[in-house]
């Protein structure tokens, strides 16, 4: 039985959002919700993803936006624990930020109403499209290690792709 837990922000202080890439055997986390939104981009690895009340598998290059607390767990396939048949761990990044993070004031101006939608519609869970995340890869790696104001343009960079084409399918139908 899953047991759903809150995570707190582990954004360092003084940064509107937070970015890592982890390298690591397999994936370990709880069934768990926290107040950011989260982009997570899975360069390699595979297993079962649960948003909301949406179950289903994942594979690498694809792209996901989880809500603001909305419950989520990534699990990796069975072989990724017992260290069978895996020659490399996963990589993923991870991209965790406020709606706000930039401000109320900016979600109020017209230029961000498609990204106001794109929000809530994050709170079913969104899968990208493969057009989307190919043109979303090099901002999102080069996203990791970057400070200051090229860290927060860089991510808006990344926003801005969402909407060049159909860009994607929601997790679950409800929530």
């Amino acid at each position: 039985q899953m047991k759903l837990t809150f995570k707190k922000s582990d954004r360092k202080p003084g940064n509107s959002f937070l970015v890592r890439r982890d390298t690591i055997p397999c994936i370990e986390q709880n069934w768990h919700f926290h107040p950011e939104l989260e982009l997570i981009y899975f360069m390699r690895s595979t297993g079962t993803r649960y948003v909301g009340n949406s179950i289903g598998s994942f594979e690498p290059n694809e792209l996901y936006l989880i809500g603001s607390n909305v419950p989520h767990l990534f699990t990796n396939e069975r072989e990724y624990y017992q260290n069978e048949g895996v020659d490399e761990g996963i990589d993923i990044i991870v991209v965790k930020f406020e709606p706000d993070f930039l401000g109320s004031e900016f979600l109020s101006l017209t230029e961000t109403h498609k990204i106001i939608k794109l929000f809530e519609n994050a709170n079913r869970g969104i899968k990208f499209s493969k057009p989307i995340t190919y043109l979303a890869h090099n901002y999102l790696v080069g996203l990791v290690g970057s400070e200051g104001l090229s860290s927060i343009i860089g991510l808006l960079k990344i926003h801005n792709r969402y909407f060049l084409v159909k860009y994607f399918f929601c997790c679950s139908k409800f929530l």
